[in-house]
């Protein structure tokens, strides 16, 4: 399964939360280049994986995020993903 939110209308807070089963499957989430994410996913004889571009080893990209309209003073995108990954994978990625 395939969860794109690079063209998503996110709601005004900016804020998403995820609750993803990947049970003998796997689950792709794709966030904005820029979105923030917090991730407590759990594998189970499955995998986990973050690919997220950042600015540096431990730090942040704070960058706006356009959302369909003017971004230059909104904070960036939040995504909080929990979730158990058994016999599947779970994997987070931003374009």
């Amino acid at each position: 399964m395939k969860l794109d939110f690079t063209r998503a209308a996110l709601p005004p807070s900016g804020e998403v939360d995820l609750d993803v089963r990947a049970i003998c499957g796997d689950v792709e989430i794709i966030v904005p280049d820029g979105a923030e994410v917090e991730m407590e996913a759990t594998p189970v004889v499955g995998s986990v994986e973050r690919r997220l571009r950042s600015k540096g080893a431990g730090e942040r990209l704070r960058a706006a995020v356009t959302r369909g309209r003017e971004a230059a003073h909104e904070d960036p995108a939040f995504f909080r993903i929990v979730g158990t990954a058994i016999f599947g994978s779970i994997r987070v990625q931003g374009r």
